[in-house]
């Protein structure tokens, strides 16, 4: 065994492999990284896509969806109109209460005089029956 150090050109050869072999690593972890990222690059990037198409496919059906809500709140109201004017046109001629408290009076008093009228014919049809079988 010798107690003296390594010789000066054996020291910096074994140093310069040594710094070959790190270095070596270094690149070649380099490389697989820059590989890793570009698979995680397109990765991304195709979820990216997915994403938008599904942002797209949403919006569109957002779109839908406003399109026939309005319609169909486009038709109430066309309805609501409508009832509206039905609202209008049976009031304009629907008979408010002073109108019926009137006929009420009237169909009373026609059926007063339609009562004297048959009490009196009647009068008259048994008093002829008298006078027939009087004679």
């Amino acid at each position: 065994m010798n107690i003296y150090p390594p010789r000066l050109e054996s020291r910096v050869s074994a140093l310069e492999r040594q710094q070959t072999m790190h270095t070596a690593s270094i690149l070649e972890q380099s490389e697989d990284m820059t590989a890793s990222f570009k698979q995680l690059d397109t990765r991304i990037e195709a979820l990216s896509e997915d994403m938008t198409a599904s942002f797209k496919q949403l919006a569109d059906y957002q779109i839908q969806t406003e399109q026939k809500i309005d319609a169909r709140f486009d038709k109430i109201e066309g309805d609501i109109a409508g009832l509206k004017e039905d609202v209008t046109t049976i009031k304009a001629t629907m008979a408010t209460k002073e109108d019926l408290a009137s006929l009420e009076g009237r169909v009373e008093a026609r059926i007063a005089i339609m009562e004297d009228r048959m009490f009196d014919a009647f009068k008259q049809l048994i008093a002829t029956m008298g006078t027939s079988k009087g004679e």
